[in-house]
């Protein structure tokens, strides 16, 4: 009896699997493409917060223009932070945790959401209110008060966070809002004698237009 002989497939001796120097060459591409992509996205994000936060503060200077509307002046009593809350003590603006969300707390201030807590508690007492739930400067309306004449291209607010202000909310740039509703983003890293790290509002300030606002008076 004839014993069949096996059959041999033409690539039955070939080596299965692949090289180190083909997985290392792999593994090489991939992490080119992630170092690529990685810091686009990054930037994408943030240049998307940056955007949104400028949305947030046009609705801070439109409420601060129905103020004065209202009461035909400016909010002068308080600086800072009650400069910029007065329409909500006034309750010009919706009471609720989505108008402080998508108002008073810039996207990518993540210290501040986290120690937004109970929205009720945190803003019922608004005299007493702790800075550090409110992402913005304020305009120091005891040293630069706001006249109705010219007002408008004056500045009143910018991203600060921190309960002194002394934090940047955005890695490399500051949003600047006026009364006329313009808001605009400042490249910290293209200012001179402005280190991120050392970033202030206030009357130590090296930009002059921070130098009218404060966090907490």
């Amino acid at each position: 009896m004839n014993t069949p002989r096996p059959v041999r497939l033409p690539n039955d001796d070939a080596r299965a699997g692949f090289t180190l120097i083909e997985i290392l060459v792999v593994v090489t591409i991939i992490a080119a493409i992630v170092g690529i992509a990685v810091p686009v996205y990054t930037n994408v994000q943030e240049q998307n917060r940056v955007a949104t936060c400028q949305i947030y503060m046009r609705s801070i200077a439109m409420s601060i223009e129905n103020y004065r509307d209202r009461f035909k002046r400016y909010p002068s009593e308080k600086s800072g932070i009650q400069f910029l809350l007065a329409p909500w003590k006034e309750k010009m603006v919706d009471h609720s945790e989505k108008t402080i969300r998508n108002m008073y707390i810039s996207p990518g201030d993540d210290f501040a959401l986290n120690a937004l807590g109970d929205w009720k508690e945190t803003y019922g007492d608004i005299e007493n209110i702790d800075p550090i739930v409110i992402s913005y400067a304020g305009r120091n309306t005891k040293e630069y008060p706001l006249r109705r004449k010219n007002a408008t291209s004056e500045i009143i607010a910018c991203t600060a966070a921190g309960r002194d202000g002394n934090e940047m909310v955005h890695k490399h740039s500051i949003n600047i809002a006026y009364l006329d509703m313009n808001v605009s983003a400042i490249d910290v890293n293209e200012l001179p004698n402005q280190d991120p790290k050392e970033f202030k509002v206030g009357p130590d300030s090296p930009l002059e237009q921070l130098t009218k606002l404060n966090k907490d008076p």
